[in-house]
């Protein structure tokens, strides 16, 4: 969806007069009120916003480098980069994210729950946008009632072990039968790695849900479309909550 491979993603300018209050390593008023009202684009860009009440700044360079972030509750920070460039008269500051993880070297920009609602709403301008992060049972029920919205449904999965639907694509694009193990997903879902400054990140990618998902025996058969493939992802009962987080459905 798509093409963030850069290291950094600007997110939006701020007056040079702040230099003086980041240089304190304060907050001030007139800051927050600049922060947030810069939070759309920040959501829209990162899928996240600052929690300004919580936040604190770190001087890099005085006059010219500083970090805004929060703390998560695993104990890493969530953080954006001020770095002072003077390229733009009146908004000489510049506000960056660094993206990191398997999402940028994939080539996606991550969105959570929230980011993608956002986009979906007020981007996409769907008619209607809902969520079900749930007990599997419950959340695939949600999911599959939106199929029966009409033309222009949508259901979008948020999953964790994004490798193991990376190996499924890539059996499904070398013509691997249904039956082919790689398409089995009975292994719980490895870890993965710090994404959004998250220790435990609550998904690692989203893929598109192309039909309703089946039971069968006491395996889920979950239909998607990722990296621009289709196939059919067979995960145990037991698993489905380790590999799905939620869905975000709606119709267009």
């Amino acid at each position: 969806m798509f093409n963030v491979k850069d290291e950094w993603i600007d997110l939006f300018r701020l007056p040079g007069t702040h230099t003086a209050t980041l240089d304190a390593g304060v907050i001030d008023d007139a800051l927050r009120r600049d922060l947030a009202f810069k939070s759309v684009p920040m959501l829209v860009a990162c899928g996240f916003e600052l929690d300004l009440p919580a936040s604190v700044v770190t001087t890099v360079t005085a006059g010219g480098e500083w970090r805004i972030g929060h703390p998560l509750p695993d104990g890493k920070h969530r953080t954006v980069t001020v770095v002072r460039d003077g390229s733009t008269r009146g908004e000489e500051l510049l506000v960056r994210y660094r993206t990191d993880g398997p999402l940028r070297a994939e080539g996606d920009l991550g969105l959570d729950r929230d980011g993608l609602e956002f986009l979906m709403r007020q981007v996409i301008r769907a008619s209607s946008v809902s969520s079900s992060i749930r007990e599997s049972t419950v959340a695939v029920t949600e999911a599959n009632t939106a199929f029966g919205a009409g033309p222009g449904s949508f259901v979008y999965a948020m999953i964790n072990g994004s490798r193991r639907f990376m190996e499924a694509a890539g059996a499904a694009r070398r013509k691997k039968p249904a039956t082919d193990p790689a398409f089995d997903f009975t292994t719980p879902a490895p870890p993965g790695p710090d994404v959004w400054g998250r220790a435990r990140p609550t998904c690692t990618h989203v893929v598109d849900v192309t039909g309703p998902i089946r039971t069968e025996g006491d395996v889920y058969v979950l239909p998607v479309w990722t990296w621009a493939t289709r196939f059919e992802a067979r995960i145990p009962h037991k698993l489905m909550g380790e590999y799905v987080y939620g869905y975000v459905y709606g119709r267009i």
